[in-house]
């Protein structure tokens, strides 16, 4: 398969911008049957001012989160990657509001199911949105995509739980 130098991506995905790699581990959070936009939690480069919040263009920034269960999050060398393993701390990150068609988009940024594989998992809002629709200490169950341990193995341990360190 063809793919960009820079970013190594198929040329369908990508954003033709360095470093080299630049995902991002996102965690979806999905709204009760017809009560809205998913949710998508975001601790890497999608963050605002991080080097790829241009793919989250479309999504409404609504309020930092923290997962509520602590995971193990490395850096790796130009993105952080989450391990589907106990960790030393909850997870920091923000979450938006995100329309129902760039759910897919994500998932191609991602490299699902190359690179990451989505499993669910809870988070915290920690500060209500100012569209009113989340509460500061609202729990939401979450899907999240995490890296194989083997393939996080090369990288440094963030034992804060926030990237960048």
């Amino acid at each position: 398969m063809r793919r960009c130098r820079p970013c190594r991506r198929p040329p369908s995905a990508c954003l033709n911008s360095p470093p080299l790699r630049t995902a991002t581990v996102s965690i979806v959070v999905r709204t009760e049957a017809g009560a809205g936009l998913p949710w998508v939690f975001v601790y890497g480069t999608l963050k605002r001012g991080q080097s790829n919040v241009q793919v989250m263009a479309g999504a409404r920034f609504a309020a930092p989160a923290l997962s509520v269960q602590p995971w193990r999050l490395v850096a790796l060398r130009h993105y952080p990657a989450l391990v589907r393993e106990a960790g030393p701390a909850r997870i920091a990150g923000e979450l938006w509001e995100v329309p129902e068609a760039m759910m897919a988009m994500l998932d191609r940024f991602e490299e699902v199911p190359a690179l990451y594989t989505r499993h669910e998992i809870e988070v915290e809002c920690l500060a209500a949105d100012e569209a009113g629709s989340l509460a500061a200490g609202a729990r939401l169950p979450a899907h999240t995509y995490f890296m194989p341990a083997a393939q996080a193995a090369a990288g440094r341990e963030l034992l804060t739980g926030a990237w960048p360190a």
